[in-house]
């Protein structure tokens, strides 16, 4: 079903004309403000740290329209994990007991595994 402002550009506009006009929006509001989004103090980052699973998916839907902008939320991805893999096994209590170490370090993949089946459909890269 279309919105009014879908229907109100199919009637103004020409096919072409319309997909010309969301690749350039596309191009401004997503594939130029990536960065930007995903950096910013309340980005990526925070997102992981504070579980915001729900805001993780709402950016990936919208960076999905550019597949490109991927590799901004993966570079974000990629320390968090490290650091809180190197944080439970650094960890001198969870070295000292064998199986608080396997249970923190598969809590920590159970969250993980949430994280990329919720927020990113599943996605290999992710």
């Amino acid at each position: 079903m279309l919105t009014n402002e879908e229907e109100n550009a199919d009637f103004w506009l020409q096919p072409e004309t319309k997909t010309k006009m969301l690749k350039i929006v596309e191009t401004e509001l997503i594939t130029k403000m990536a960065e930007v989004v995903s950096s910013k103090e309340t980005g990526c980052v925070y997102m992981f740290q504070q579980k915001n699973l729900n805001e993780l998916k709402l950016m990936f839907d919208v960076f999905r329209r550019d597949p490109t902008t991927f590799s901004l939320i993966i570079k974000k991805m990629t320390p968090y994990i490290e650091d809180r893999g190197k944080k439970i096994v650094m960890d001198e209590a969870n070295v000292k007991d064998p199986y608080l170490f396997t249970e923190k370090l598969l809590e920590f993949k159970a969250e993980i595994d949430e994280l990329v089946s919720f927020s990113f459909s599943n996605q290999m890269m992710f």
